[in-house]
């Protein structure tokens, strides 16, 4: 590492460190909205039930909680105020402590959902879906009224210096050759807003129009739906999904600057002291590398839960009614092993996860530096690490591959019927184990996303690997078709969320008439 002598910000940094110097902080003096209790227990639960079946980002679960209260509750054709009713469900919710919104923020968040009704009228001559305008115009309010009442305006400060990071290094002719430079651009922001922040698509639209990644009509209206249908073609296009591995890949720096952003509310006065700055570099390192432990643990409980949810409803709609029309009974073996074995696998992946190795801490120092400072050291530029360079032997391996996996999956199939499964039991079977596989897959990269040494793979390790791919891809197909379809969460937000919360709103509604009715005597 260089000698700690003053150097100058790069233009980058110095661009972060302004526009965090420059973010306005919300108002919390005033009268405050208060919410009763009624009902609150019942929805919190109900809150936990259907998170587990979402399975989601932790920090994405509130503005997917107001994005719901608004399907349910604008109606466009009305500028009717219901800012008051968002903030009494989140409060019930627990997503917000009760007493700490203030009026001002209500009529705040009023005025918004009322421009965004404006947007509607006006952008429904630009797109012809109402349903899809509709959809646009929810996700990124929801996005603008959780800032309201849970501001972390560091966001996108931090997704714009991260983008412009990739875009000056990202050397990858075989992803942007063929993407004109629009598209491009719009497919990297979105590729850094999953790799770094985490953001779900109506996140990472909403910030792409504050941010005007792209150039588009003067119009206001016929830009929001220029950029949204564009965003919706290329959000998970095979080429932002090249992006996205190759920002996962070298993310490990910009990760731990997030995390600095997000906790340090001094951090444009911590970059000017180069030396306390990588020492902070290094503590959040560390800090992350000892929750690694506990993010795992909190991973696979969800898992678990999200595995049960999904697993009993299965059971409950396919598999014993199966059993009693085609057999006459239930079938218990393969019904008990269907629900005992995913938890179980899940807990064995999980343990087979191991910290970061502290040799990461280093060079995660290094990149750090190079990023934030003019240290006169160029950063090499980022290209896709491939472990095998000819295309002949990548042919001769897939096909390798293929007729083993073929012959692995029919070795499982036998066992299965071995054990008396049906046709449904063992389909629901591979269903669970490929969710599974694709699950502790992805904590495995969770545990991975701060190194920059790749892990050495053992024999037992390369074995696992072989064995269980093919079911991670599978998995991964299937949680991309859940995601989108997500029947469970549906028939919760029809059959139960929607009464539930209509009725409490009722008797909400009918104790406050009450208590006025008492107050005129």
């Amino acid at each position: 590492m260089s000698s700690m002598q003053p150097i100058p910000l790069t233009p980058d940094a110095q661009r972060l460190s302004e526009s965090l110097t420059d973010i306005p902080q919300p108002e919390t003096h005033g009268e405050t909205v208060h919410v009763d209790g009624v009902g609150g227990r019942l929805i919190f639960a109900y809150e936990q039930l259907r998170n587990a079946a979402e399975y989601t980002e932790q920090h994405l679960l509130m503005r997917r909680a107001v994005e719901r209260f608004l399907q349910r509750t604008v109606d466009f054709r009305h500028d009717k105020p219901i800012a008051t009713e968002l903030v009494i469900d989140l409060t019930q919710s627990r997503y917000l402590k009760n007493d700490t919104v203030a009026e001002s923020t209500i009529a705040g968040m009023d005025n918004t959902l009322a421009r965004f009704a404006q947007l509607f009228r006006e952008a429904s001559a630009y797109e012809k879906e109402t349903h899809k305008l509709r959809e646009w115009i929810l996700q990124t309010a929801s996005v603008h009224l959780e800032q309201y009442l849970a501001p972390h305006s560091h966001t996108g400060a931090f997704a714009d210096f991260a983008y412009r990071h990739y875009l000056q290094l990202v050397q990858e002719p075989s992803l942007t050759a063929h993407l004109e430079p629009q598209r491009y651009r719009l497919a990297l922001y979105a590729a850094t807003h999953r790799a770094i922040m985490k953001s779900d698509i109506a996140t990472t639209r909403a910030y792409a129009l504050s941010s005007q990644v792209i150039e588009g009509p003067d119009n206001h209206p016929e830009y929001f739906v220029y950029v949204c249908r564009m965003l919706d073609e290329v959000y998970q296009e095979k080429s932002t999904n090249r992006l996205l591995r190759l920002i996962s890949q070298y993310g490990a720096p910009l990760r731990i600057l997030r995390e600095i952003v997000i906790t340090d509310s001094s951090l444009p006065q911590l970059l000017q002291d180069r030396n306390r700055t990588l020492e902070r570099v290094r503590s959040a390192t560390e800090q992350q590398y000892a929750l690694v432990g506990k993010r795992l643990k909190q991973g696979i409980i969800r898992s678990v839960l999200f595995i049960a949810i999904t697993k009993i409803l299965l059971g409950v709609g396919l598999e014993v009614p199966y059993d009693i029309v085609r057999h006459g009974k239930i079938i218990w073996p393969p019904l008990i092993l269907n629900i005992l074995f995913p938890p179980l696998y899940m807990a064995t992946l999980g343990l087979g996860i191991r910290k970061p190795h502290r040799k990461n801490i280093t060079l995660v120092e290094q990149a750090v530096e190079k990023i934030i400072y003019q240290t006169g050291e160029a950063i090499q530029p980022y290209r896709l690490r491939r472990r095998v360079q000819s295309s002949a032997m990548t042919s001769m391996f897939d096909g390798l591959y293929a007729v083993t996996v073929v012959l692995w999956i029919a070795l499982l199939a036998w066992l299965l019927h071995q054990l008396h499964f049906t046709l449904v039991s063992g389909v629901i079977f591979f269903i669970f184990l490929s969710t599974v596989s694709f699950f502790g897959f992805r904590l495995t990269q969770t545990a991975r996303e701060y190194e920059m040494l790749e892990a050495r793979r053992g024999i037992l390790g390369l074995a696992g690997d072989f064995l269980y791919t093919p079911f991670i891809r599978f998995g991964h197909w299937l949680s991309d078709s859940y995601s989108r379809l997500n029947v469970v969460t549906r028939i919760l937000d029809i059959f139960i969320e929607m009464p539930m919360k209509s009725l409490l709103r009722f008797m909400r509604q009918w104790v406050g008439f009450l208590r006025d009715k008492q107050e005129e005597l």
